[in-house]
C-alpha cells in the first residue's frame, strides 16, 4: 500500500495533520486566482451535442499561448485578474470557431 493512499483514502489519524496541512496550503493558492471561466459552453454551432466539444480545449490552448496562470476547479478555469480572463476569453472565442455559419 503506497504512503499517499494511506494518508488521503483511508483517514489514518496518524496522519491528521499531513493532510490538514496538505488542504490549507492547496486551498491558500488556489484562493489567489479569482476570476473564472467556465470550462462548459453551449455548442453554437449545432444542437448536437449540447456542450462544445471544442471549448476546453480553446481554453487551454489560449491560457499556453498567453503565458498566464490558471487553476482548474470544477469546471471552471479560474485566473489571477480580470485582464487575463477577458484575454483568454477573447482568444479561446477565436480558436474555437463554433459560431453558426449561417443566421436565420
Amino acid at each position: 500500500m503506497s504512503l499517499t493512499k494511506r494518508i488521503f483514502l483511508e483517514n489514518d489519524p496518524a496522519y491528521e495533520d499531513v493532510r490538514r496541512r496538505c488542504g490549507e496550503e492547496a486551498w491558500a493558492y488556489i484562493r489567489q486566482f479569482k476570476f473564472r471561466i467556465p470550462t462548459r459552453r453551449r455548442n453554437r454551432a449545432a444542437s448536437y451535442p449540447y456542450w462544445s466539444p471544442l471549448w476546453r480545449t480553446s481554453l487551454q490552448r489560449a491560457v499556453k499561448e498567453l503565458g498566464v496562470e490558471s487553476v482548474n476547479v470544477n469546471d471552471g478555469l479560474f485566473l489571477r485578474t480580470e485582464a487575463d480572463m477577458k484575454a483568454v476569453r477573447a482568444l479561446a472565442e477565436t480558436l474555437c470557431g463554433d459560431r453558426p455559419q449561417f443566421e436565420l
